[in-house]
C-alpha cells in the first residue's frame, strides 16, 4: 500500500453507504469524480472527513486528498485539503491490529490443519505470514504520514 495524493475538482460523489458504532463512522463511496475526468474507486472515508469532503463538493476551488492506496481494493481517505486547510483523521483510534492478528491467526490454524492436502496448507501459512508482516506496518506507516503532515487539523 501506498500513500497517494490527489488534486483536483471534485465533479462528483458516487453512492455511498455509512456505517457508524461507538467507535466512529466510516462511509464507502463508490467512486469520487473529477473535473478533468479522472475517477477514484472505492473510497473509505473516516469520521469528519465526509463533512469535509461532501463541503468541497460545493467549493468550486481545487482540493488535495491523502489516500492510503492498495492499488486494487479500493483506497482510505486520510486526510483533505480545501481552502488552504489540512483536515486530517486521527488514526489511533482505528485499530488494525486486532483485525490483523485475527486474520493471520486462522490463516495459521487452518494452514497447519490443511498441510496434509496438496500443499492448501502451505498457501495459508504464507498467506498467514503475509497478513501478520504487513498489516500492522501499513497502519503503522499510515499514523506516521498523518501525524507528519503540517499544520493539520484533526477531526
Amino acid at each position: 500500500m501506498t500513500i497517494k495524493q490527489v488534486k483536483g475538482v471534485i465533479k462528483e460523489l458516487g453512492p455511498y453507504t455509512s456505517a457508524a458504532d461507538a467507535k466512529g463512522s466510516a462511509v464507502n463511496y463508490t467512486y469520487i469524480e473529477f473535473t478533468d475526468g479522472q475517477i477514484l474507486r472505492k473510497i473509505v472515508v473516516l469520521g469528519g472527513l465526509d463533512g469535509k469532503l461532501s463541503s468541497a463538493l460545493l467549493d468550486t476551488g481545487p482540493i488535495e486528498l491523502h489516500l492510503l492506496d492498495d492499488g486494487k481494493n479500493g483506497a482510505l481517505l486520510i486526510a483533505v485539503r480545501t481552502e488552504g486547510k489540512l483536515y486530517a483523521s486521527d488514526l489511533s483510534e482505528f485499530d488494525s491490529k486486532v483485525l490483523t492478528a485475527l486474520v493471520g491467526v486462522s490463516l495459521l490454524v487452518g494452514g497447519l490443519l490443511l498441510l496434509r492436502f496438496y500443499g492448501l496448507g502451505l498457501i495459508l501459512l504464507w498467506g498467514a505470514w503475509r497478513v501478520l508482516k504487513s498489516g500492522g506496518l501499513i497502519m503503522t506507516s499510515a499514523r506516521k504520514y498523518v501525524r507528519s503532515l503540517p499544520d493539520a487539523i484533526f477531526v
